[in-house]
């Protein structure tokens, strides 16, 4: 991916961000040029800060490091009132003054001390949303797009598949569809106890009662320090959380 990055900025060519799929943030630095440029995805999911002063650029993918970049700054006040009163920022400014995040589906080019922003995708464009489909219609495809998701990645685990399997519904759907595709699989669940409460959690039993339906093997994992064995406390919320198995096995 970095090649070819670089690839497109000496041909000083940024269309193909719109048909970039993922999470990323990058930087590419010109000395020679005087130039560097910025860019993060579509939602700015990984965030990019900078920070310039007559001494330089600094940037990274955290707030800490680019301020640390051009040394001590003060709080923007501004936009701490902004954080109490809305629950986050306008614009890209953060809370430290002359720190500033890259907007999301943005492109960056600082060029002799000259800052030029271009959005290369907005949710503005996105076409208008359709009328939402029947429930049962909706559950087959998310089942379907699901099992397209995980059909590459159990072919790449052969000759089996290890699953960290929790009492939570994740890792619950993704083991029941990856047995529904007939792929040999391998279970684990780590044990880890309530806070002041040694020796209780629900973790085995869910997992236990999950594997028993499936006729799948299960290995339980302690943490560091913990006993070897752990007795849960079976009880409602087993029985709970076992509900959706119900409607879905």
């Amino acid at each position: 991916e970095a090649a070819y990055v670089l690839d497109r900025y000496r041909a000083d060519d940024w269309a193909w961000l719109r048909d970039a799929n993922g999470v990323f943030a990058f930087a590419v630095v010109d000395e020679t040029a005087d130039r560097c440029v910025l860019a993060v995805d579509r939602l700015g999911i990984r965030p990019l800060f900078y920070a310039a002063d007559a001494t330089g650029l600094a940037c990274a993918t955290t707030l800490a490091a680019a301020m640390a970049g051009l040394g001590v700054r003060e709080p923007d006040y501004d936009t701490l009132q902004e954080l109490m009163v809305l629950g986050f920022p306008l614009g890209g400014r953060t809370f430290l003054r002359g720190v500033e995040r890259v907007a999301p589906g943005t492109v960056l080019d600082i060029r002799g001390g000259v800052s030029r922003a271009r959005q290369y995708w907005s949710l503005a464009e996105v076409a208008e949303p359709q009328p939402a489909p029947a429930v049962e219609a909706f559950l087959d495809e998310a089942r379907e797009r699901l099992r397209d998701a995980l059909r590459p990645l159990l072919a790449r685990s052969e000759p089996s598949t290890l699953c960290l399997l929790s009492s939570g519904y994740d890792s619950r759907r993704l083991l029941l569809e990856a047995h529904a595709l007939g792929a040999p699989l391998a279970v684990a669940t780590s044990v880890w106890p309530y806070p002041g409460r040694a020796g209780t959690t629900i973790e085995p039993a869910v997992t236990g009662e999950l594997c028993r339906r499936l006729g799948l093997s299960r290995r339980l994992v302690s943490l560091p320090g913990e006993r070897d064995v752990v007795e849960p406390r079976r009880g409602r919320a087993v029985r709970d959380v076992l509900l959706d198995f119900q409607v879905f096995g």
